[in-house]
């Protein structure tokens, strides 16, 4: 009884979020502009994803998100964190008519935003009143949710958690559940692949021939969009990349699917210049770590760079000179900072 009663507070509390959303618009009313950071998005990359489009400004004069007006962007670098290995594209359309288009890079440069920023891009059938604004759109392209971020994590984590396994998709599997179980479970997945290749699509069977055809085509299409994927980051985030091509060939070794991209980690290996970026962009990734860890001291809450000893004290595996010492690599990479010491400094803004 207890539970029953728990669940309808639930919903009563959490209905209107969703009433909250336009139940006419979908993802094909997603209009994209002129794309100002980040890889370029297709309605391809939106389909069987959850889509979380905000509409934003540097200067937020009024934010009723309650997210500090100094970082914004903040929560959806969150989210990213969290979830855009789960299933989630971003799209932060930027709204701030007195904010040039250098300004907007600048602030993502500064920022290390990953996701993609675009301009004059909007949502056909909606109209914006105030800023900050999230709408979200669930994987089978339904708005679900159009109102302030603060109140959207609950909604967009159901939305990620209702998103079915892309390697088996919605199918519902009646002869084939053994491979199915394997899949799910990431085991020989690329052995099976072959196999409903060489084997179950002959089937005499029209429903064993059908399910096979299913799976087929969600597995060709999840490896192919991984290694589109990693594709587009090879140059931005090439220790990203290289890890992702990596397990996309673990995962789907034992089916030709993987043959050129074999070929493409033999050069990647062989190519000394991609080698020595990957290797900057992993020292890059330790440091934020470092700083991220260090930010949880008490003692040095601002963590600047003028309180040495304290740096020396707090961050766990090394100080401030030594993290200035392993960034003066990374200053090749990022032309826009002048010295070693401003990669640290970009990192405790």
């Amino acid at each position: 009884m207890q539970k029953y009663f728990l669940s309808l507070l639930s919903l009563f509390l959490f209905l209107p979020l969703y009433l909250n959303s336009e139940e006419s618009i979908t993802i094909n009313d997603i209009n994209l502009g002129e794309l100002l950071w980040g890889d370029e998005i297709t309605a391809k990359d939106l389909q069987g994803n959850v889509v979380a489009v905000e509409f934003w400004m540097i200067n937020c004069p009024q934010c009723p998100c309650g997210c500090d007006s100094r970082q914004p962007l903040l929560h959806l670098t969150k989210w990213y964190k969290k979830f855009a290995s789960k299933g989630l594209v971003i799209l932060a359309f930027h709204n701030g008519c007195e904010e040039s288009k250098e300004e907007v890079i600048a602030f993502a440069k500064k920022s290390r935003v990953k996701f993609s920023l675009y301009r004059e891009s909007g949502i056909s059938g909606l109209s914006i009143s105030e800023l900050p604004t999230l709408v979200l759109f669930n994987h089978k392209g339904e708005s679900i949710y159009n109102g302030d971020t603060k109140k959207a994590e609950f909604v967009l984590s159901e939305a990620i958690n209702s998103i079915p396994d892309p390697l088996i998709g919605e199918f519902p599997y009646k002869k084939l559940t053994s491979l199915v179980e394997k899949i799910r479970n990431r085991k020989e997945v690329g052995q099976i692949l072959s196999i409903l290749k060489t084997k179950y699509l002959k089937s005499s069977d029209p429903d064993e021939r059908l399910e096979a055809e299913n799976l087929v085509k969600c597995l060709s299409e999840f490896a192919m969009r991984a290694i589109q994927k990693a594709d587009k980051k090879r140059n931005t985030e090439p220790y990203f990349s290289y890890n992702l091509y990596q397990e996309i060939f673990s995962l789907f070794k034992g089916d030709k699917i993987v043959d050129n991209l074999q070929k493409t980690l033999t050069e990647l290996n062989k190519d000394k210049n991609f080698q020595d970026t990957m290797n900057c962009d992993k020292l890059l990734l330790d440091l934020i770590a470092e700083v991220e860890r260090a930010r949880h001291c008490n003692k040095c809450p601002m963590f600047n760079k003028d309180c040495r000893d304290c740096h020396k004290a707090f961050v766990p595996y090394s100080g401030l000179d030594l993290l200035i010492l392993r960034a003066k690599g990374l200053v090749k990479r990022y032309p826009f900072l002048c010295s070693a010491e401003e990669v640290v400094i970009l990192l405790l803004d």
